[in-house]
């Protein structure tokens, strides 16, 4: 296994090849000890640790983005391509939003060791695990993954050619309904080995570079297969005959607008697990506990908490929901209130 002191250039290289980028690849360099939310902005700035986001056409292109930054961050890419350069208000780069991808080339499935830093004795005995998970592709009829080594568990990707995210508007459904099938399937391997199954089906979903790794943590990532582009189009078949929860619709003045479909996630995000035990207002609304005032019932825990992690920073929907839904004192679980609450809450939160 290499260790982080190696760059493996030539994964860099073929990064954006196995992608099958043809415009821009969104690029982001992430600073470990980064602080979420926008109190925290100064405190990031005067360290040097804001995330930084810029793009890129070329492989080249990359590979000196991954040069310059991979020392002190993390270094990621855009699962899928990006059809432009994205700006914010003051002109700087800023990152693609899920409903900005036109196209979608890739489907990615991370299998994660529960542990950050896994032995070497681990990472080797859950091997058959991804031969198990190449058998279940081939029994669908669909082409074996490439797989690659992410320093904390294994990515499997499959490319599709092209699909338009205007004709196929749930295509990020459609990919979690796969994962969570495929999760179905190798339930007990993964309690075996003491991993688990991330859903990654966002669209616009940002991946570790081959070849670099997570300062202060991970081995360098690396690809395990050839790194050349092999398209499946049974895997877009398959994934079209899937039955996901069909798109739902609100009134707006004199129209009407998809309501967004919620993927509610079987584990509370990482990222929720650690505030938990780093935030103590937090920890006290996930556990129903610290108003003195205001409305006390779960709900108005719920939206309390939600309220909290937004102006934190957080405001995945799905990561929301799942939270949501996870919350053993809340709305969801002791009052059997339904998708439409927890998206009503969110909105709610979202706009105050």
């Amino acid at each position: 296994m290499m260790t982080n002191k190696q760059l493996g250039l030539e994964d860099i290289f073929a990064m954006r090849d196995l992608l099958g980028h043809k415009a821009h690849s969104e690029f982001g360099a992430l600073h470990p000890d980064y602080r979420s939310g926008k109190e925290h902005n100064e405190w990031n700035k005067a360290h040097r640790a804001m995330p930084v986001t810029l793009y890129t056409r070329s492989d080249h292109g990359l590979a000196g983005l991954v040069q310059a930054f991979h020392k002190d961050r993390m270094t990621v890419i855009g699962l899928n391509e990006r059809p432009k350069v994205y700006r914010n208000e003051n002109g700087a780069q800023r990152s693609a939003k899920e409903h900005e991808i036109d196209f979608c080339a890739n489907v990615l499935v991370d299998l994660d060791f529960e542990e950050k830093k896994p032995s070497t004795k681990k990472v080797k005995d859950a091997k058959p695990i991804l031969e198990e998970i190449c058998t279940y592709y081939q029994d669908l009829g669909l082409v074996r993954p490439k797989q690659a080594f992410s320093g904390a568990g294994y990515h499997l990707l499959s490319a599709i050619p092209r699909v338009s995210t205007e004709r196929y508007s749930d295509l990020s459904s459609r990919i979690k309904k796969f994962t969570d099938d495929l999760r179905s399937d190798i339930t007990a391997d993964l309690g075996r080995h003491e991993m688990k199954l991330d859903n990654v089906h966002d669209l616009r979903r940002m991946l570790k570079i081959y070849g670099t790794a997570k300062p202060k943590l991970g081995a360098v990532s690396y690809m395990m297969d050839l790194p050349f582009r092999e398209e499946d189009p049974v895997f877009i078949e398959h994934l079209l005959s899937l039955v996901v929860p069909e798109t739902r619709f609100e009134k707006i003045g004199n129209g009407i607008r998809p309501l967004p479909v919620l993927n509610i996630n079987e584990q509370l995000p990482s990222w929720f697990e650690v505030l938990l035990g780093s935030d103590t207002r937090v920890r006290s609304l996930w556990s129903g506990r610290g108003k003195a005032n205001g409305d006390l019932s779960p709900s108005g825990y719920d939206y309390s908490l939600v309220h909290a992690l937004i102006r934190r920073g957080h405001k995945d929907v799905d990561d929301l929901a799942t939270i949501l839904a996870s919350r053993p004192d809340g709305s969801f679980q002791t009052r059997n209130k339904g998708e439409d609450y927890i998206r009503r809450t969110i909105a709610n939160a979202l706009v105050k």
